[in-house]
């Protein structure tokens, strides 16, 4: 078994390319921001030919390389449909994302100000993580029901 990784890009995610052995097929997991030079590489250097990959979840950072890898070796790419609304569009994910870490990013400094006073920014910042991940692209109307039951 021949597993090779490297850290992509500016946030470092681990990009895979999974293979039986050199001179074979292999598969690409997690080709995010900037993979494409190290994939081109790697395989290169060890005469893999991609045959799919797969994306471990939707989140942009494991899958914006997909569509270009996917047309230049004509492979298919594999993602649970649950997170088929991330790549379909990202522009609601990264909102989400952006949203989740500014509720991460609040919760810190009302915790530095007000001591154990803000647990309820905590528990509102772990709602909305857990919405997230739980229903997918109907998160916001979810997690404003939850937000009115708070208050």
């Amino acid at each position: 078994m021949l597993i090779k990784s490297f850290p992509a890009g500016p946030w470092a995610t681990n990009c895979y390319l999974v293979a039986n052995e050199a001179n074979s097929e292999c598969i690409i997991i997690d080709p995010g921001f900037e993979s494409l030079s190290g994939i081109k590489r790697i395989a290169e250097q060890f005469g893999l030919h991609p045959v799919a990959t797969l994306l471990t979840h939707g989140h942009m950072d494991h899958v914006w390389s997909v569509v270009p890898l996917c047309k230049e070796h004509n492979i298919a790419a594999y993602l649970h449909s649950d997170d088929e609304w991330m790549v379909n569009e990202p522009e609601k994910a990264y909102l989400v994302l952006s949203i989740t870490f500014i509720l991460i990013g609040f919760s810190l400094i009302s915790n530095f100000f007000y001591g154990n006073k803000s647990y309820l920014m905590f528990v509102v910042t772990f709602l909305f993580i857990k919405v997230i991940i739980s229903f997918g692209n109907s998160s916001f109307e979810y997690f404003g029901e939850i937000c009115k039951g708070i208050y």
